[in-house]
């Protein structure tokens, strides 16, 4: 990889009015577990490829990113690449909203009250396949609307089967691309329920709990 991992990612925390898209009815998870025994170009339901960063994609840091996030308020996060020089805007690598009405649970079990908050970190896990950890581990959403992800392949190597070029294998490749999770380090991973958007180099799932997550195929 050409540049090397270092740098700063840059966070932006915004508080707005939910209105901008719909509530989803219910969280819809694939809790079958997934091996990683795959390799590169085996989409089969028994394995999962990550996807890696491009040769020219921007620099990522492992140093986490910290907010609180209240009981009652709507709330984003959005991470972003290092930028390039010849960038107006950097690369976005993810984005998270924690949604007005979404009830907030402890790891232990205890309800956040209204106003009440909690600090959340995210960190890159593993800058080579993208892994992103959120803490704390063990945290919930309950109710109807819940917390959105988005994460973005945009700055991700697009030769998915690994064949020396992209082609029409590749995207068909993308469109099976999906947000997977892993409870702890050495668990399966779990495929989430999520939308693949090629346009915006974008998948976006409904997440009802904070663990690792990362887009494979």
């Amino acid at each position: 990889m050409r540049n090397s991992v270092k740098g700063a990612l840059v966070a932006m925390l915004f508080m707005f009015s939910a209105c901008d898209s719909p509530s989803p009815t219910s969280v819809l998870l694939d809790l079958s577990p997934v091996s990683t025994k795959g390799g590169p170009g085996n989409s089969s339901s028994t394995s999962i490829n990550f996807l890696s960063p491009a040769s020219n994609a921007p620099s990522l840091s492992l140093a986490p990113v910290s907010f609180y996030a209240v009981q009652g308020a709507d709330r984003r996060v959005e991470i972003f690449y290092n930028p390039r020089p010849d960038q107006s805007s950097p690369s976005s690598l993810l984005r998270l909203r924690i949604r007005q009405n979404a009830q907030i649970v402890l790891p232990d079990g205890t309800p956040l009250a209204a106003g009440d908050s909690v600090q959340i970190t995210i960190n890159v896990l593993d800058p080579l396949k993208l892994i992103v950890q959120f803490q704390p581990s063990g945290l919930r959403f309950v109710g109807p609307n819940v917390a959105e992800l988005r994460m973005s392949f945009l700055e991700t190597n697009r030769d998915l089967n690994h064949d020396g070029v992209v082609d029409n294998l590749d995207r068909a490749l993308e469109r099976t691309l999906s947000i997977y999770r892993q409870e702890s380090v050495n668990d399966p991973f779990l495929r989430v329920s999520s939308i693949v958007s090629s346009g915006s180099s974008q998948v976006d799932s409904f997440i009802g709990g904070f663990t690792n997550y990362v887009i494979a195929y």
